[in-house]
């Protein structure tokens, strides 16, 4: 990925002929890519992206990141791309999609087969390089000659799925004759050697830096590049903060024949500032394939990582603060569930008349109101204590044999008997061999109480709600609860499920609740390896359907 000057002036007989050389050389390299063994390949390419690039040619040297998914994750080019296809390095690393398209242009759909094919053999042998070739037709916007680009990559796959491309993509020698004009293409190589934004080194096998260009020289905190590598050779482990890690990069470089993002914190030569680098770096080859030198880029990502930092700090203070707020929640509702319980037993016990006539009836209606209030704002807090303890990790299942046609009979009679709506109970249908289930019974009557309490509050008393249990197809429980309510659109469904989302959040709303309901049942049912299932349509109705895993079926005598 960097272009490197020769270090003499030539003569124009000598730089021909040098081009030329490395034309061929370049040729060579790529036939014998193909020859190498798999663990070789990663140094072959090095060497073809040396040839172009040291060779002066109209060459750009790239590297695509594709994700697991073959999405382009991030993108490299040199500055060659601006001469063979007009495009800004700075452009392509914002916008990665964009080398692809441009490198696609003509031939879309068998450029991105050869991607796809070679990502694929890539993944199926991680650290093995694939190589691959390909030759476009020049972008008509191109004010060059030459209409055919050669390209020639290598796929590596990592072990987690990401796949690196790179390579290097020319001027089709054979009908370009503009490649002859060396002293051009010296006096663009120098010129980009002297003005690109990053830092760019060659080095001895040793580590010991030869060459630096301006950029790398400022980037250290140097005035001149003599000075830079007098200092630079003089120190052990460079400017590295961390001891050994130059020698780290050389053992990997040496392994592996290139490295790819090193990351390290170095401390500058004028006034000891402290900033973060990122390097690549490859070996240089003969054409016998015999080490010859390394060379690298390197990369100032201080306010990158200041970013990174700030991002991680503020993403800790931000679970400080759930925390935090879980656990007032936690507490608070704890608090109040204690006297919450006293107001609902007294006002059960007057209601009956335990003690003796109340005298008024009213006062019997009264005590009536205070017990549904109560009980459902106990509902409420429940729900916020139990959703808080799920969120700090703290809610465990307390699994049992659970009779399921009597949970589901005791929910239909809590839902029927705390609602002010009068109306008839819930259509239930259980079958006689109904297996028990393996669970948390608490957690279970939660479940079904929250969603038969949302198909009461959502379905209109003439309106019909069923409640029925069965197994499906693999053995396994299935409870579902319909109504013939006003029902969601998907995006009402999506926010329903969104805890503390209403989907009506005026304050004006009809229907009563904190939102927990369904997020909670999600949650709960998660716990058990199991699902939630919603379907729903405005004007007709809603289904819930919850679907409990095999394992958790308990049959017995009585369920056959």
């Amino acid at each position: 990925m960097v272009i490197l000057c020769s270090g003499r002036e030539m003569k124009s007989s000598e730089l021909a002929s040098e081009i030329a050389s490395l034309r061929r050389r370049l040729t060579d390299l790529q036939e014998a890519v193909k020859q190498r063994d798999p663990k070789d390949r990663v140094q072959s390419v090095g060497d073809i992206r040396a040839a172009a690039v040291l060779g002066q040619v109209p060459a750009m040297v790239f590297e695509v990141v594709f994700d697991q998914d073959d999405r382009v994750e991030s993108a490299y080019a040199s500055p060659g791309a601006q001469l063979l296809f007009g495009l800004n390095a700075s452009e392509i690393r914002d916008h990665p999609d964009r080398l692809i398209e441009t490198l696609a242009a003509d031939t879309p759909g068998e450029l991105r087969e050869i991607l796809c094919r070679a990502s694929e053999e890539a993944r199926q042998a991680p650290g093995e390089a694939k190589l691959w070739r390909h030759r476009i037709m020049r972008t008509p916007e191109s004010e060059n000659g030459n209409p055919l680009i050669s390209i020639v990559a290598q796929c590596l796959a990592t072990s987690g799925g990401r796949v690196f491309c790179n390579g290097v993509a020319s001027d089709d020698e054979q009908s370009n004759p503009r490649n002859t004009n060396e002293a051009a293409s010296g006096e663009s190589y120098e010129e980009i050697f002297e003005n690109l934004p990053d830092g760019l080194y060659r080095a001895d096998l040793d580590g010991n830096f030869v060459r630096a260009n301006p950029a790398l020289v400022r980037l250290y905190g140097f005035e001149s590049e003599g000075e830079f590598l007098s200092t630079a050779n003089a120190r052990e482990n460079g400017w590295y903060k961390d001891a050994g890690r130059k020698n780290e990069l050389l053992v990997r470089l040496r392994s592996a024949g290139q490295v790819i993002g090193f990351v390290s914190q170095i401390e500058k030569e004028s006034g000891g500032e402290q900033i973060w680098i990122k390097e690549n770096a490859w070996v240089v080859r003969n054409a016998d394939g015999e080490p010859q030198r390394f060379e690298g880029t390197v990369e100032d990502i201080s306010l990158w990582r200041r970013t990174e930092r700030a991002m991680t700090r503020a993403w800790e203070q931000a679970e400080q603060a759930t925390q935090a707020k879980t656990e007032f929640l936690a507490n608070m509702s704890h608090e109040l569930r204690t006297p919450l319980n006293a107001i609902i037993g007294f006002s059960e016990i007057m209601g009956s008349e335990l003690f003796g006539p109340l005298g008024d009836s009213r006062y019997q209606s009264y005590a009536q109101d205070i017990r549904v209030s109560g009980t459902h704002l106990l509902s409420i807090i429940n729900d916020v204590l139990d959703f808080s303890k799920m969120e700090t990790g703290r809610f465990a299942l307390q699994d049992e044999n659970v009779d399921v046609s009597e949970v589901l009979r005791a929910a239909v009679a809590s839902v029927s008997g705390s609602s002010r709506k009068e109306r008839p109970p819930p259509a239930l249908s259980i079958p006689p061999d109904l297996p028990m289930l393996r669970g948390d019974a608490r957690a279970v009557r939660q479940i079904l109480v929250n969603l038969i309490s949302n198909a009461w509050k959502f379905c209109d008393v003439e309106k019909r709600i069923m409640v029925k249990a069965d197994t499906g197809g693999d053995g396994g429980l299935v409870l579902t609860v319909a109504d013939e309510g006003i029902g969601m659109t998907p995006e009402e469904t999506e926010k329903a499920l969104r805890p503390f989302s209403q989907v009506d959040g005026s304050m004006q709303r009809r229907f009563d609740g904190a939102g927990l309901g369904l997020p909670l049942s999600q949650s709960l049912m998660a716990l058990h390896e199991g699902t939630l299932e919603i379907e729903s349509e405005p004007g007709v109705g809603t289904i819930v359907t919850v679907r409990f895993p095999t394992e958790r079926s308990v049959r017995t005598a009585n369920s056959g």
